[in-house]
C-alpha cells in the first residue's frame, strides 16, 4: 500500500530463488518502462485482486499440510496494473515479504 483503489492486479507468490524463466531476480523494470519498480518474488503461484478502497490488498495463502515443506522459504509481491505519471509500462510493484513455513 497506497495502491489506486479500484486498480486491477495480482497477487504472487514463489520460492525463494535466484532465476526465473531466464531473469536474474531481483530483476529491475525500470529499464522496459516502469522506473522505481523491481521483481523480487518468482511468479509461480499467482492470484487476481481488486485493490479496495484502503488502498491496501491483501491476500491469503493456505500451504498444504506436508512436514517436508517446514523451512522452505518463499517470497510474496503484489503487483497492480494502472497509469503512473513516467511510466510507459502500466504496472506498480510492492516490496516483497519472505515467509518461512513452520509449525503452529
Amino acid at each position: 500500500s497506497p495502491l489506486t483503489p479500484g486498480a486491477s492486479g495480482a497477487s504472487f507468490i514463489g520460492p525463494d530463488v535466484a532465476t526465473f524463466q531466464g531473469l536474474t531476480l531481483p530483476f529491475d523494470l525500470g529499464p522496459i518502462g516502469a522506473p522505481g519498480c523491481t521483481l523480487i518474488a518468482a511468479p509461480v503461484l499467482s492470484t487476481p485482486i481488486l485493490v479496495p478502497a484502503s488502498g491496501a490488498a491483501t491476500f491469503t495463502v493456505t500451504p498444504p499440510n506436508n512436514p517436508a515443506l517446514i523451512g522452505s522459504v518463499y517470497l510474496a509481491q503484489f503487483i497492480s496494473i494502472e497509469r503512473a505519471p513516467g511510466r510507459a509500462l502500466p504496472v506498480t510493484l510492492t516490496n516483497a515479504v519472505r515467509v518461512t513455513l513452520g509449525w503452529k
